[in-house]
């Protein structure tokens, strides 16, 4: 992976993001550089009102925008054999074209008069001992060279995601990880088992640092258990695993299996 220099885009963003104007989706660049990853654990009461909030201000925000596809959706406990059934994790995925659209697009949203009025609707009889979600854990990454935007793996009735979290114990090993994918070839024999990518990132900003991001797409639970079952078996897979080159570089790995909400266009 290309090694670009990150300090010098985000200062130009943060600089920019008062000029911040949409770009249609016609527009469009086939290359984006970010994508966010966005968290919201919530009550399961509050679950539904999360889900209108989305629906009436940030998706038809982003459409607007013409920042697209998206994705929103919540976790499946039972896929992720989690133990939290109290609470629910609702994620939303957005792609940028640049630092300065990230970094603008608050004050972009901030010009629709009308979603601003849904907003403070939303809002109505919250407060601390009340809030409408319980946090928010924000991860900010750069998208891989070899998958430079979303993909659109299916939009089977019954889909399911993987997202994967592969943390490193330090940036050189994090490193390795990501030429072990690209380089390697780990993302081409994702593909010839049936691991869909939905994309591929090395955080910049976050929690869990150092880590790699990345989300899998298939038509059901039954097309995912099959696929990863493949690749285990896979010759090329039982070669590049052994390389030690690629030694020691994912040390702590979270599993999260998600369901696509009303609105996700992915």
């Amino acid at each position: 992976m290309k090694r670009r220099d990150f300090l010098t885009t985000a200062c130009i963003g943060g600089v920019a993001a008062a000029t911040f104007s949409s770009v249609s989706a016609q527009e469009t660049p086939a290359k984006y550089e970010y994508f966010e990853v966005r968290k919201q654990t919530v009550r399961p009461e509050k679950l539904q009102r999360l889900i209108d909030y989305a629906n009436e201000v940030m998706i038809p925000g982003l459409k607007r925008i013409g920042i697209a596809p998206f994705g929103y959706m919540i976790d499946d406990p039972q896929l992720s054999r989690s133990e939290n059934t109290e609470l629910r994790d609702v994620y939303a995925f957005i792609q940028y074209r640049s630092m300065d659209e990230c970094m603008g697009l608050r004050a972009r949203f901030a010009q629709e008069t009308d979603l601003i009025a849904k907003y403070q609707e939303s809002r109505q009889g919250t407060s601390s001992q009340n809030p409408n979600f319980l946090s928010m854990d924000r991860t900010l990454l750069r998208f891989f060279d070899s998958v430079p935007r979303f993909e659109v793996p299916t939009q089977a009735a019954d889909r399911v995601f993987e997202l994967r979290i592969y943390r490193s114990f330090d940036s050189e090993r994090n490193t390795a990880k990501i030429k072990m994918f690209e380089e390697g070839g780990e993302i081409d024999i994702f593909r010839k088992c049936g691991i869909n990518p939905v994309f591929f990132g090395n955080a910049v900003f976050g929690t869990f640092l150092p880590n790699i991001t990345y989300m899998t797409g298939y038509e059901n639970a039954a097309a995912l258990t099959k696929a990863w079952d493949t690749f285990r078996a896979h010759p090329d897979w039982l070669k590049l695993k052994d390389d030690p080159a690629y030694a020691d570089t994912a040390t702590e790995i979270k599993r999260i299996c998600l369901r696509p909400l009303p609105g996700s266009q992915i």
